[in-house]
């Protein structure tokens, strides 16, 4: 199955999983469950494949919460879908490959430019 992309419009409206993808964003998952605290990124793309609108599918809890759940809660025969949704910008999550990268860069430097 092949996504295309919804186009950006101003006044920007970030309301489906379409313009998350296409603006950058994402959505990460926290499981509110006592002794839990689970959290992880959604994968927007497989939510979008199960989902009958595709790339329209709506990003509100609600519309949300039918495709997701905690894997540590479930494995644990606790109520699994006790999660809230955060909204992450592009640079929240654009971070931690570059510092992965320089420090990868250093390493080789000192080691004199060895792989």
């Amino acid at each position: 199955m092949k996504f295309h992309l919804p186009e950006i419009t101003y006044p920007l409206s970030i309301g489906t999983i379409g313009i998350i993808l296409a603006t950058g964003h994402e959505i990460m998952a926290h499981c509110c469950t006592n002794g839990c605290r689970h959290d992880g990124r959604l994968n927007l793309v497989r939510i979008a494949k199960k989902s009958p609108l595709g790339l329209g599918q709506g990003t509100l809890r609600h519309e949300i919460l039918p495709y997701v759940f905690c894997p540590v809660c479930r494995e644990a025969g606790r109520d699994d879908k006790n999660l809230t949704f955060t909204l992450c910008t592009p640079e929240a999550h654009c971070r931690w490959p570059k510092a992965e990268h320089d420090r990868n860069e250093a390493a080789k430097r000192a080691r004199g430019g060895e792989n």
